[in-house]
């Protein structure tokens, strides 16, 4: 979790997968769907996502965790 420094306070929830394919997967797990609905009431907005990419470091260097 980082916090946006703006008056209105805002969050942003981080997360890094290998490739789409996992982060899609994660979407259809019991917890993911446990966390969407719990926090659901606690938007201002619509939640949103944004897709970045690595530049540092680079998968070889230290984004791979070993697990699948």
């Amino acid at each position: 979790m980082i916090r946006a420094r703006p008056i209105r306070p805002t969050w942003f929830l981080v997360e890094v997968y290998r490739d789409d394919e996992a982060a899609a997967a994660h979407k259809q797990t019991p917890h993911y769907a446990a966390w969407r609905d719990a926090v659901a009431g606690m938007m201002a907005e619509p939640r949103a996502s944004a897709k970045f990419t690595a530049v540092f470091p680079d998968a070889a260097e230290g984004w791979a965790s070993g697990s699948p």
